[in-house]
């Protein structure tokens, strides 16, 4: 584990968890990982994620591309059974967030594999879904919803676009600013140009 590891703590961790699961599975083989040790890490999450039932992993992705959503969304599109057992795999976490409990994967290196792994109309799809499920939540962030929409490739109503570009620009994100501005009409029109401007 030692030579494995070189001492990394997660890599200790994912390297126990794997061979926890594999034996769980039924996995046979050795698992081949590659010479550097991030590398071995991903390879090492990477055939942990494989041993995950189908329908746990959809979950966990869905966990994963909304990164932290409120669990009363998240419940309405994951069935309560698989959160709870992805939980005691130690794969997801509530963490409580002011009056709100959110979800989200426990470590970042497990969603950006996900996030690598995940086919681009899939991720589309869980951004939709994702959009629909925080629609009558209040509380959640506009901008999130906002970035989510241009990702799917469904950016909604050019009207409410510029407003949330305006309150981009008073957050001092530019960047999402631009995004907003850019596709609600960009220079086409003259108040996405004065967003764009600015």
């Amino acid at each position: 584990i030692w030579q494995l590891s070189h001492g990394n703590v997660l890599f200790v961790r994912e390297l126990v968890s794997t061979a926890v699961e594999r034996r769980a599975t039924g996995a046979a083989g050795r698992i081949v990982l590659n010479a550097g040790t991030k590398d071995r890490l991903r390879d090492l999450v990477e055939e942990r994620l494989r041993l995950i039932e189908p329908e746990r992993r959809a979950a966990l992705e869905i966990v994963a591309t909304g990164e932290q959503v409120p669990l009363t969304a998240d419940e309405r599109l994951i069935d309560p059974a698989d959160i709870d057992a992805l939980e005691r795999r130690g794969l997801v976490e509530i963490v409580d967030a002011g009056e709100t409990e959110m979800l989200q994967v426990v470590h970042p290196l497990h969603r950006e594999v996900l996030a690598a792994s995940l086919p681009r109309l899939r991720r589309r799809s869980l951004l939709r879904d994702l959009v629909v499920a925080v629609g009558d939540l209040d509380s959640f962030d506009r901008l999130r919803v906002a970035t989510w929409r241009l990702e799917s490739g469904d950016p909604g109503d050019p009207e409410q676009l510029l407003v949330l570009a305006q309150e981009a620009l008073g957050r001092f994100d530019h960047r999402l600013a631009e995004r907003l501005a850019v596709a609600a009409g960009g220079t086409a029109r003259a108040d996405a140009g004065l967003i764009l401007g600015t």
